[in-house]
């Protein structure tokens, strides 16, 4: 199992994605609650823009870790990418219930927030991100252009 899955990572640092997923199928196969090949195996299928999937295999991890920190954060990612704000948000709200100072979530919230239509609540989640990462550019940017918008 494990050799699959070293296989996979293998193939994914090489850029073959589609291969990768292939071998953590077959780790999974042998081990269906093997989180973390779940959780590359997600990361992949969202990257290769095969986002439904990418999401059942980040619910696959909550599953068997409903607080799994990195795996709320993918999964709000591929919401995200469907355009699907409010669920993307109540994932990085998860993330930040557990751990208040992961500040790319408080970015990615103020992100969707922004596409939302909603910059003043967008200026408040980048401005926490940049509280706990002072020089984090992406964020200063942002509050930058909606203060300017």
């Amino acid at each position: 199992m494990e050799t699959y899955f070293n296989q996979g990572v293998e193939q994914a640092n090489l850029g073959d994605l589609e291969a990768a997923i292939a071998l953590w199928d077959q780790a999974l196969a042998i081990n269906p609650n093997f989180a973390l090949a779940w959780h590359y195996r997600g990361s992949a299928l969202g990257t290769i823009g095969q986002l439904e999937e990418a999401i059942a295999s980040f619910d696959r991890v909550l599953a068997l870790n409903s607080q799994d920190i990195e795996a709320l954060n993918g999964k709000g990612q591929v919401l995200y990418n469907l355009q699907q704000w409010t669920e993307a948000i109540a994932c990085w709200d998860q993330v930040l219930t557990l751990q208040p100072n992961y500040y790319q979530a408080w970015y990615n919230r103020g992100s969707a927030l922004e596409l939302m239509g909603r910059p003043s609540d967008a200026i408040e989640s980048y401005q926490k991100a940049l509280e706990i990462e002072p020089s984090f550019e992406l964020a200063q940017n942002r509050i930058q252009a909606l203060s300017q918008g």
